[in-house]
């Protein structure tokens, strides 16, 4: 996955970028490796910021609350992002996002 995305950036494109770090974040953080979830996720969030690109933002956030809850880590930070996660989704109108981080915010509860 990282290879493809180091290609896409390659011949120039960005676009989708968020998704696709987030899409590795979540595949590094199943096999075991948060840290590196973690470094996908600040790829994906220096992306966004560096191109504007906002409409994962949600999931990235909720994502960040996932790997707190997976390492074990401060179920407080966990919800912090969540609910941030959560009102982002709600004032887009991402629904399906929103879903996602009521989830994770309830899990961290």
């Amino acid at each position: 996955m990282r290879l493809g995305l180091e290609h896409w950036h390659a011949v120039g494109s960005e676009l989708g970028n968020t998704y696709f770090f987030t899409l590795l974040a979540a595949t590094l953080a199943d096999a075991g490796d948060v840290d590196g979830a973690r470094d996908a996720l600040a790829d994906a969030a220096a992306v966004g910021e560096r191109t504007g690109e906002g409409w994962w933002e949600p999931e990235l956030r909720r994502m960040r609350g996932e790997l707190e809850l997976r390492a074990g880590g401060d179920r407080g930070v966990a919800a912090a992002h969540a609910a941030a996660a959560l009102a982002l989704a709600r004032t887009r109108g991402a629904e399906a996002l929103a879903a996602r981080a009521e989830e994770t915010l309830r899990r961290a509860g």
